[in-house]
């Protein structure tokens, strides 16, 4: 956020139900190491003990280890399947705030669009 009258436009995904994915969303998804991220994060996300912003970043840094896949094509399309968004405040700390449920309900309803 740069200025505050920006607050309610980047707020809005903690708020209200999420958005369709935009046709530029979809691209981003298209390939197929999206669908490996989003099913890796779902996967450890679900099994995280503690639910915040350090433990997140710390398994998408794992995933990226495991998965050998990193910048853009390791943070889009978890951004992309958690906040339904390609632009937002910063990664972790938001998805810290959506909460894992509300997290992992728009991880599947994203994986569901992508099959």
């Amino acid at each position: 956020m740069s200025y505050t009258g920006q607050i309610v436009e980047m707020a809005d995904v903690f708020f209200n139900e999420p958005p369709v994915l935009s046709e530029d969303a979809k691209a981003e998804l298209a390939d197929e190491s999206a669908k490996t991220v989003i099913e890796a994060f779902a996967k450890k996300v679900q099994d995280l003990p503690i639910f915040d912003s350090v433990e997140i970043q710390a398994t998408i840094k794992a995933i990226q280890k495991e998965t050998k896949i990193k910048g853009r094509q390791l943070f889009m399309p978890i951004r992309i399947a958690t906040t339904r968004e390609m632009h937002g405040p910063e990664l972790a700390p938001s998805i810290e705030l959506l909460g894992r449920k509300k997290a992992l309900e728009h991880v599947k309803k994203t994986l569901e669009e992508l099959n």
